[in-house]
């Protein structure tokens, strides 16, 4: 949950003054933000920060934007690909199952009779829907896994055709840059599948999505980020009726469209009963009650048994907290102020967002009587006077006597017909009520959509831990889908467990703020270190098992957690070649050499210090100096144990060559991305059976090679039972499972990663060299424009037969031809696209081979590998 007034006015000032450039400088806010008194609890979600931090770490440093438009393409990329994959290689969800995490929207499914089949939309975590929402467990599917990855901000479906829905993305409260949608999707099945409607497909217009209302007669309305769309034909064209950032649609008993315009921007409601450009009639005005400034969004509510009610929430220009609440009883010709409810929590007042209202901003009345409200932001509240008097029905932590409801609300919907049965969608995921309030539970058994930062192994037993955003840290203690065992609260950020001494564990809270336990994670004591400093909201930390001493983010300098099993004491070590304003990314403790720690800055650069347990300061070593390697963030330095030389470096910008790899200790470096998409690369893991297989956390799930070959790698994602979701942590225990914690699913393992080629060392020498000039030479008649063909091949290394599966877009059989180094043709035959071939090449002498695939004008080349 977000505190501070003041901290949030300057942190959005900035985001909109200077969105390009990003000079916020937090470090100057960041002490008085968290601040606290060993009492009070921590504060849950610091999603502002958060999300400046991810604008940071994932713009596209030529544009300095996030081009989050082509994360769509990637998705399409990757489906492709998973069409032609073929492995055993299968992911497990561990939970938490009971958790959730941020929920914008909630639809009673109209084509169930009892209305219990509810569907609800998870940022970062897709569309889910549950068949028996009163089960005290209801269980939660994912609608689709291929859509995992998208905000879903708004559902709805077509009072004319039941079995039409419609869903939105794009979470647009921050700014034009956060958490981008694409468009509008659509299910004519009653949401058996859904299709992007390509009208809105990376179309401007539709990347921010706030609401989608299906009128009865006058078609669909959308109100995104640069207004007011409307469409006659289902969804397959579009026309612009009303302009301005719209931030709320909704349709009174009697038809009416309203609209309210502004999103950190004053403007007002609007209403229309045709809904054509033109129509629209701003009903808020100097002399009516409700003014025309010192407010920016609205949210409105439309009383359903009485059209000329309407109540609006609004968000306060001046400190982005509550402005006012107004009423109106002759559908808006005057506005009358309703009441501001107090908040139990001592110091809040009346302002119950505590200053997001830009944020969580929910609002709904009873269907069956128009005095009765319910309004949320970080608690929820009830009045049955119209707004003349509260109560509070929900406390973010069930403190000071009232009920746990979790933090940040975004919506609340009644079950139609029904004043008893309530539906509250917040970041904590889905709670409902069966008595108008009084009572609210939980119902997120198996909403697995956890947003995760960070996961750690323990080295023998099913044990781990991750940081999640909103909900703190949890410990996993099987292999099976845990509940919420939430050991530390706030935000959860990285976390750590000694490998050689599992007593000692450690979680953290945001920035430099840490928790330690000595007793195998029964317990967790709080560490605070030099006053909150730290580089990153989030805060990149590594552990050393042997030294005992933790490494933390800060700008210019890196923190020393001397004592970490026992005390607080900690020094700040200066490093020159740092400079004095980029961040430190990532760190990695060194396989190889002792108290060596590798440190991944803003700028890509990556540096090393010696001795770094002990030196009061140092000049550090490069080993990338911008030396062909781009300007980024770098997100993660994997180093291969016994082979200093052999380093891995990913960055996590749009834009840029994300993955680069060295054997020769940083004095060359080699891209190897190839066919990976644009896309944030998070975390890079060698298998520690064999160094020729890397293992990437990606924004796109878990992706693969079996075969690391300079710019001749080839990637494949591995994400059965993963879905494509954006994977930030690899974590590798002992024996080889392997954890993934995801942002937006929670944390997965699989036991099979590292099956594949083990202990293969295959050696380079000059082959990849012979390789190139054949290559070019196979691919010098290839027609101008022609497309790579999408080819997978395992097992690589083979010994007797090659098993292949590609797609073509053009034919159904694909010709293969197999070139020895010299360029000689040694194989030929066809093989048909989607289907697994099995070629027989026992006949061949073990050594290295170009398997070449054609297919009109798509063409692919690949090594292959005889042993």
């Amino acid at each position: 949950m977000r505190t501070n007034l003041s901290i949030r006015t300057a942190l959005f000032s900035v985001l909109f003054l200077s969105l390009l450039t990003l000079n916020l400088d937090v470090l100057t806010v960041k002490k008085k933000y968290f601040k606290k008194n060993e009492n009070e609890k921590e504060k849950l979600d610091g999603s502002d920060l958060a999300i400046l931090q991810e604008i940071e770490l994932t713009k596209d440093p030529s544009l300095g934007i996030v081009p989050h438009d082509r994360l769509f393409k990637a998705i399409k990329y990757t489906n492709s690909l998973n069409k032609i994959n073929s492995t055993s290689i299968t992911w497990n969800n561990l939970g938490p199952k009971d958790v959730g995490g941020r929920t914008r929207c909630i639809m009673v499914d109209p084509n169930e009779s009892t209305l219990n089949t509810v569907w609800i939309g998870s940022v970062g975590g897709g569309l889910w829907k549950t068949n028996n929402v009163t089960l005290a467990n209801p269980t939660w599917l994912p609608v689709d896994e291929l859509l995992a990855n998208l905000a879903v901000t708004t559902i709805t479906y077509n009072p004319n055709n039941s079995n039409e829905f419609y869903f939105g993305t794009g979470e647009g409260w921050y700014n034009s840059d956060a958490i981008r949608g694409d468009g509008i999707f659509k299910s004519s099945n009653g949401g058996v599948t859904f299709t992007q409607l390509s009208s809105t497909a990376n179309n401007s217009n539709f990347r921010y999505i706030q609401k989608i209302i299906c009128h009865p007669s006058l078609g669909i309305f959308a109100g995104t980020s640069t207004g007011v769309f409307r469409s006659t034909d289902n969804g397959s064209s579009w026309s612009s009726v009303l302009s301005g950032a719209c931030s709320d649609l909704e349709v009174g008993s009697d038809n009416t469209i309203y609209a309210s315009i502004g999103i950190f921007s004053t403007d007002g409601i609007y209403s229309s009963t045709t809904g054509v450009s033109g129509s629209w009639v701003k009903r808020n005005n100097s002399s009516n009650g409700f003014p025309t400034s010192g407010f920016y969004r609205i949210e409105i509510a439309c009383a359903q048994n009485n059209a000329n009610v309407l109540y609006a929430l609004t968000q306060s220009a001046s400190n982005n907290g509550i402005y006012n609440i107004y009423k109106t009883t002759n559908k808006c010709v005057t506005w009358t102020t309703c009441k501001k409810p107090t908040d139990s929590d001592p110091g809040i007042g009346s302002d119950f967002t505590r200053g997001q209202a830009w944020y969580d901003l929910a609002l709904s009345v009873d269907p069956n009587n128009s005095s009765t409200l319910l309004i949320g932001g970080i608690n929820l509240f009830k009045s049955t006077n119209s707004g003349a008097n509260w109560s509070q029905l929900s406390h973010w932590y069930g403190g000071y006597g009232k009920q746990y409801v979790h933090a940040d609300n975004h919506s609340i919907v009644f079950k139609p017909g029904n004043s008893s049965i309530i539906y509250f969608g917040n970041d904590g995921g889905i709670f409902s009520s069966t008595n108008g309030g009084s009572t609210i539970s939980s119902k997120n058994s198996n909403y697995c959509v956890t947003q995760l930062f960070a996961c750690a192994t323990h080295p023998t037993s099913n044990l781990f831990l991750s940081g999640a955003q909103d909900n703190g840290s949890f410990k996993y203690n099987s292999l099976t889908l845990n509940t919420g065992n939430q050991v530390t609260g706030g935000d959860g950020a990285y976390c750590h467990i000694d490998q050689n001494q599992t007593q000692y564990q450690f979680t953290a809270y945001v920035y430099n703020n840490y928790y330690r336990s000595t007793n195998s994670g029964s317990t967790f004591s709080s560490v605070t270190l030099s006053g909150n400093t730290g580089a990153s909201f989030i805060n990149p930390t590594t552990y050393d098992n042997v030294s005992n001493v933790m490494y933390c983010s800060d700008v210019g300098r890196y923190c020393r957690w001397n004592n970490p099993q026992s005390g607080n004491s900690h020094t700040m070590i200066t490093v020159s070649n740092f400079g004095s304003s980029a961040k430190i990314t990532s760190l990695k403790v060194s396989p190889n050499v002792s108290n060596r720690v590798y440190f991944g800055l803003s700028n890509g650069r990556v540096i090393y210090v010696d001795n770094a347990n002990s030196v009061s300061s140092s000049s550090g070593n490069y080993i990338n100096n911008f030396s062909g390697v781009p300007t980024g963030s770098v997100s993660c330095i994997e180093v291969e144990p016994s082979n200093e030389n052999h380093i891995i470096i990913t960055y996590s910008n749009y834009g840029i060559s994300s993955i680069w790899e060295t054997k020769n200790g940083g004095s060359n470096w080699v891209n190897i991305e190839n066919n990976l998409p644009d896309m944030p690369i998070r975390w890079a893991l060698l298998n520690p059976l064999n160094n020729r297989q890397v293992f990437l956390a990606t924004e796109l799930g878990v992706w693969t090679t079996d075969s690391l070959f300079g710019n001749n790698t080839t990637w494949y994602p591995i994400n059965l039972g993963l879905a494509n979701v954006s994977t930030r942590m690899l974590s590798i225990r002992n024996d080889n499972l392997i954890i993934a914690a995801t942002h937006g699913r929670g944390l997965y393992y699989s036991e099979s990663l590292v099956s594949f080629n083990q202990n293969k060392k295959i050696k380079d020498s000059d082959v990849l060299d012979s390789i190139k000039a054949v290559k070019s030479k196979l691919i010098t008649n290839q027609e101008t424009g022609s497309s790579k063909l999408l080819v997978n091949v395992y097992p690589n290394p083979f010994n007797k037969n090659l098993k292949i599966k590609a797609f073509s877009n053009n034919e159904e059989l694909i010709n293969l031809s197999i070139y020895n180094l010299k360029g000689g043709l040694v194989y030929s035959c066809n093989i048909t696209s989607l289907n697994e071939n099995l070629i027989d090449l026992s006949f061949l002498s073990n050594g290295n081979y170009l398997a070449k695939f054609d297919s009109k004008n798509e063409h692919s080349t690949l090594k292959i590998v005889k042993e």
